[in-house]
């Protein structure tokens, strides 16, 4: 039966259909539970698809980098992942440090929560939310942030699933605290990255350790990936380590 199903695999690769039979295939069988290991840290995940398997083998090509973060984190931190997704890089900092692993998606943050059960040793909580500025004028709710940093949820239609998502807003002054203010941050929004940095004004400057994936050629509004990089470096930041992922660039700061 695997000698079959590798070879029909062999003859759609690259075709129309692979995505498609590839999808119906994990759908019936069911997700894939997979490991792997960076540095100290290994993970357990469920992929549902082959592109989610060979994208946990490798993280997406990020395991270097994410050492290079996960060896800078403490048990006395407290982590955010911001745009955590399916929950990939937030289960292993969970290992190094207490998690909350933001995620606006419904649909991925039902992998998230899937993948964190699948990790019970991993101190992770998870958020259905984004972070963003508090312009939006359809903000439903409020929530707070210790130390003076406020937050709003609101609900706003993501046309790619066609539902709708919530999105958590960082700035302002609430009380009393619901989250406590991060001293690591782990950030990859897809080009929203001036929106959440911005968005903790001086806050920023508050945490220890920074690891950001800037998209280059997506990026929203008018900063470029050098205005930020200045913007996070003005908030006492140096690099100490980079690499690039297709057009997009990821860097770990550290506060000097």
């Amino acid at each position: 039966m695997n000698k079959l199903l590798h070879q029909i695999g062999n003859i759609i690769q690259g075709t129309s259909l692979e995505p498609i039979l590839d999808r119906a295939f994990y759908e019936v069988v069911g997700p894939r539970n997979v490991s792997t290991t960076v540095g100290n840290y290994t993970g357990t995940f469920a992929a549902h698809s082959s592109r989610e398997y060979h994208g946990v083998k490798s993280l997406d090509g990020e395991k270097q980098i994410t050492e290079t973060f996960l060896s800078r984190l403490s048990k006395r931190d407290v982590a955010w992942d911001v745009g955590a997704n399916v929950g990939w890089h937030a289960v292993l900092m969970g290992q190094a440090a207490s998690t909350i692993a933001f995620e606006p998606n419904p649909r991925s943050f039902s992998k998230l929560h899937r993948n964190i059960c699948l990790n019970p040793t991993s101190d992770v909580v998870p958020v259905c939310a984004g972070i963003g500025s508090t312009d939006d004028k359809e903000i439903t709710s409020v929530i707070s942030i210790e130390e003076g940093a406020g937050a709003a949820v609101l609900s706003a239609l993501d046309s790619d699933v066609d539902d709708y998502q919530s999105t958590l807003v960082v700035e302002g002054y609430t009380n009393p605290s619901l989250f406590t203010v991060p001293d690591a941050l782990k950030l990859d929004v897809q080009g929203l990255e001036s929106e959440v940095l911005t968005s903790f004004g001086e806050q920023l400057s508050s945490l220890r350790l920074l690891m950001v994936e800037f998209h280059r050629n997506r990026i929203v509004g008018d900063w470029t990936t050098k205005e930020l990089h200045d913007y996070v470096c003005d908030a006492g930041f140096s690099v100490v380590d980079s690499s690039t992922r297709r057009d997009d660039v990821i860097r770990v700061y550290e506060r000097t």
